[in-house]
């Protein structure tokens, strides 16, 4: 079990959480945030769910690739999915990838793995490969794109679940990660509950303005009233 998971009633607070945040979107929990003056938590709007309608979320375990040094070979990929074999079901594999986005970090493949793990998805800074196979497969896999070269012999590992930078966010392990169509938040874990709390909260005071324009009230009165847009 990852670090700063804590066990209910058989359940990881990480899966109640998610729970709820499946029930919200990712523009309720940055308002949240805003709101908490908790800033610089959205992921850069390039990276986009690699199937359209696909939510993630899950506790964060990270890694940043590297431009491999001249001479590695498949090891390089072996010493990072040794680390892969120790995580937990639901987590979010989290990937800094900006030194080689002219490579597939992901593909079919490794989607398949991650399925068989039981692996909450992947977040990456960079781009993927085997797209038509991975959109069959219904996972949920979040990037910049893709492209067709392969990663081994070409890509080196390292800062194995130690903070990161993804898509020009701080990450850290244990973080939650939730992405929708609109982009990929980072959920502080020492502030998750109160962010979803206020999320939940701010989703709630939406919908009542929806009914009410719905019955044609005036959306600049509505806006003075709930404080929500």
């Amino acid at each position: 079990m990852l670090a700063g998971v804590l066990r209910l009633k058989g359940r990881s607070s990480v899966s109640v959480y998610c729970e709820r945040l499946h029930s919200i979107f990712s523009t309720n929990i940055s308002d949240a945030m805003d709101r908490l003056n908790i800033r610089g938590n959205v992921m850069s709007p390039d990276i986009k769910p690699v199937i359209s309608g696909m939510k993630v979320c899950g506790e964060a375990f990270t890694v940043r690739a590297t431009r491999a040094i001249k001479g590695e070979t498949l090891e390089e990929y072996v010493y990072f999915l040794k680390h892969l074999e120790k995580l937990s079901t639901g987590t979010v594999l989290v990937i800094d990838g900006k030194e080689c986005y002219d490579v597939a970090l992901w593909g079919e493949l490794t989607t398949n793995w991650a399925i068989s793990k039981g692996l909450g998805g992947v977040v990456i800074d960079g781009r993927v490969r085997d797209t038509p196979r991975m959109v069959s497969l219904k996972f949920p896999v979040f990037a910049r794109g893709s492209v067709p070269t392969d990663a081994v012999g070409r890509v080196g590992f390292t800062d194995i679940n130690k903070p990161i930078l993804c898509g020009n966010v701080i990450v850290k392990p244990g973080d939650i990660i939730f992405g929708d169509m609109d982009g990929v938040v980072v959920i502080p874990k020492s502030d998750v509950k109160k962010i979803i709390d206020l999320a939940e909260e701010i989703r709630s005071l939406e919908d009542k303005v929806r009914e009410r324009l719905r019955t044609g009230d005036s959306l600049l009165a509505l806006v003075r009233e709930f404080g929500v847009l």
